[in-house]
C-alpha cells in the first residue's frame, strides 16, 4: 500500500524516494534541524540507505519495539549493518546496542576500524530523551544498568576516545592521529 500524496499551493507531502537523499542531506544536517533529531546520516549515500530502510520498515524505532520487540529490532539492525560492511571507505555510525551485540561487533571489528566514543553516563542521560523514542532509555534506572553492561563490549573497539572532555575537533584529531600510525 502506498502513502497518499497531499498537495497544497506551496508544498507536496509524499513518501520518501531515494532521489530525495541530496535534498534531505542539505536540509537535515543544518545545525538548526539536527540538534532536534537523532544524528542524521552524514552523506547522500547514508540518506539513501536510511530511505531504503524506512521504506522497508515503515515504523519508527519505538514502534518497532512496541510491535515486534527488541529481538526483531536487533535482527533488522544486524541485517542493515551487514549491508554496510561491503563498501570501502565508509563510516558506519551505530547506536549503542549495535556494537554491544557480539555478532555485530565481530563483523565491524573484522572489516574495519571500530571507534568507541566514550561518553559519561550523565552526559548521555542529558542527550537521550526519556520520551520512548529510544525505548531502552525510557526507564532511567534500566538505562544506567544497560550503560554499565555494554561497556565490556565497547572496550573491544579498536580505538577508545574520551568524549567526555574533548571537543569534537580534538576527537577528530586524535582519531586521525591513530589512523595515521
Amino acid at each position: 500500500m502506498s502513502t497518499p500524496v497531499l498537495a497544497g499551493s506551496t508544498f507536496t507531502l509524499r513518501e520518501l524516494r531515494v532521489e530525495d537523499a541530496p535534498s534531505l542531506m542539505a536540509m537535515l544536517t543544518t545545525e538548526e534541524v539536527s540538534r532536534f533529531i537523532s544524528p542524521p546520516p552524514t552523506t547522500v549515500e547514508g540518506f539513501e540507505r536510511f530511505i531504503i530502510w524506512a521504506q522497508r520498515e515503515r515504523q519508527s524505532v519505538a514502534d518497532i519495539f512496541a510491535t515486534h520487540g527488541e529481538s526483531y529490532f536487533r535482527a533488522v539492525e544486524r541485517q542493515v549493518l551487514l549491508e554496510q560492511i561491503g563498501p570501502r571507505h565508509l563510516v558506519v555510525a551505530t547506536g549503542g546496542g549495535t556494537f554491544a551485540d557480539p555478532q555485530n561487533r565481530a563483523a565491524i571489528n573484522g572489516d574495519g576500524v571500530s571507534v568507541w566514543l566514550d561518553v559519561p553516563l550523565e552526559r548521555l542521560i542529558g542527550r537521550v530523551p526519556a520520551d520512548r523514542r529510544r525505548p531502552l532509555a525510557a526507564d532511567r534506572a534500566g538505562f544506567e544498568r544497560l550503560y554499565h553492561q555494554r561497556r565490556a563490549g565497547y572496550e573491544q573497539a579498536h580505538v577508545r576516545l574520551d568524549a567526555g572532555r574533548a571537543s569534537v575537533d580534538a576527537l577528530v584529531e586524535q582519531l586521525v592521529d591513530w589512523l595515521a600510525h
